[in-house]
């Protein structure tokens, strides 16, 4: 395999990210399973791969990363092992079919994270409808799991974000482009003295109604970065905060959370006084029953550039507006219907404060800011008229799992279309697939395959020069 994706790269990332003493080059391998194909005897490779994760895991070590085919496993994951801490469980995609995790017991969490260093990717993520469907743990050391792209459904708490043990530990996951929905209490909860960075998030239809479940929790010392999230439609707030928790709340868009009569809130506040105040900035808080909501003797948060609108109990209750906030519609696309782009005439157009938290790429992946400072909520503007004649070249990232190819890239400001190009190692031809306005693509190859891609992207007046261009060799 020609393109170093997994063990190498994972090595190097850890060797200058965390700062751990690693080889340049790592003893680590790849590891393989298919729960149609496979196996639990002999040794699993691309080719005759493990039947279960729990076989791979019995075998993985260090900074290994198992591949997952597309199925559904019915298995809890337990890597609290200090041998297993760095093992990353990245799925495999096929014709739009990813693998199912599923907690062989609704007690038992579905995937349990200690002192976690890997990536758990592509995933879905279900069954723990007493307990977690990730439980992500700081013991007397640092957690830093990256999720990412994994649709979380059917727990108890979706994501569940702690420290436990002595003042050491540090948790600190970065959970970003995942779906998370329909779990029994909280979509994502943060406790413990965590500091997750939770952005670009998908959450909604979480909770059962009772004061504190919804979207995502913050309690306990937490001090968790919420960023350019769509946060919708959950039951009973879309972000609650308590406890001492002085989470940073920056650039979301949160909709209609008012299932749970005058309680409901697209923001809820319950919180002692506070050394490190939760800041609540550049937010769209719309259709929810109260907007803001805090009870008598919280701290006050910093609050200011936000859009506070039609929340039908209140916009406010507990507090003040900051100076630049916003009462107005936010005129976005369709927000009924789960698209929450802003419209040409939005007032939350270069109306946000541009900071260090707000300089995150929004929620497709586009630069902020685009135009003179920062928009409220979790998406930029981007004025088609105002295009260049051509948009600028995408940047892609690629895997090679096995015998699967996995090819992504950004969103490029003004293009409406991306086009990918191969071509064989001789460049005996080039060969071109339109993938429209999608972002990512996925197939299976055959043992010897090697072609060269490169991605354009495309609007009517033309198209960008290549991408970089990837070489993809299946050994």
């Amino acid at each position: 395999m020609k393109l170093f994706v997994s063990c190498l790269n994972i090595s190097i990332f850890l060797t200058v990210l965390v700062g751990l003493m690693v080889p340049a080059i790592s003893f680590c391998e790849d590891l393989y399973v298919d729960c149609y194909s496979g196996r639990d005897t002999g040794r699993a490779s691309s080719q005759t791969p493990w039947k279960t994760i729990g076989a791979a895991l019995k075998h993985a070590r260090n900074s290994d990363v198992i591949y997952i085919e597309p199925g559904t496993y019915h298995e809890s994951l337990n890597l609290a092992m200090i041998p297993l801490r760095g093992v990353s469980l990245v799925g495999i995609s096929d014709n739009g079919n990813r693998p199912v995790i599923h907690s062989e017991s609704p007690d038992t969490d579905t995937i349990f994270l200690v002192n976690y260093y890997g990536v758990v990717k592509n995933l879905d993520i279900t069954g723990a409808a007493n307990s977690h469907g990730i439980n992500c743990i700081a013991n007397g050391g640092r957690n830093q799991a990256e999720i990412s792209r994994c649709n979380i459904y059917g727990n108890n708490v979706g994501v569940h974000v702690t420290t436990v043990g002595n003042s050491s530990s540090e948790c600190i996951p970065f959970i970003h482009d995942n779906k998370i929905f329909s779990n029994v209490t909280q979509g994502i909860g943060n406790m413990g003295h965590s500091s997750a960075l939770i952005q670009r998030n998908i959450i909604n239809d979480n909770g059962s109604g009772e004061a504190g479940n919804g979207g995502i929790g913050n309690r306990d010392n937490s001090s968790a970065q919420i960023i350019g999230n769509i946060i919708y439609a959950n039951n009973h707030s879309g972000i609650a905060v308590r406890d001492h928790a002085s989470p940073k709340i920056v650039n979301n868009t949160i909709y209609n959370h008012s299932f749970s009569g005058n309680q409901a809130a697209g923001i809820r506040f319950a919180n002692p006084p506070n050394n490190d105040p939760t800041s609540i900035i550049n937010n769209i808080i719309a259709q929810n029953t109260f907007g803001l909501l805090t009870k008598p003797g919280s701290s006050l948060p910093v609050i200011d550039y936000n859009l506070v609108w039609n929340n039908s109990a209140a916009d406010y209750k507990g507090f003040q507006k900051g100076e630049h906030g916003i009462s107005a519609d936010p005129l976005m696309l369709n927000p009924e219907n789960g698209d929450f782009h802003l419209t040409a005439d939005s007032p939350c157009i270069d109306a946000g404060l541009t900071s260090d938290l707000s300089k995150y790429p929004d929620f497709d992946g586009i630069q902020r800011p685009v135009g003179a400072s920062t928009d409220i909520g979790a998406y930029e503007y981007i004025d088609e008229s105002e295009s260049p004649s051509r948009p600028t070249p995408p940047v892609i990232a690629a895997e090679v799992n096995g015998q699967n190819i996995n090819i992504t890239w950004n969103q490029v400001p003004w293009a409406n279309r991306y086009i990918l190009f191969y071509a064989p190692e001789d460049i005996s031809y080039i060969n071109t697939i339109n993938l429209e306005n999608r972002k990512e693509f996925s197939t299976k190859l055959w043992d010897g395959a090697a072609f060269f891609v490169a991605v354009k992207a495309c609007n009517n007046e033309g198209c960008s020069d290549f991408s970089d261009i990837k070489y993809l060799e299946i050994n």
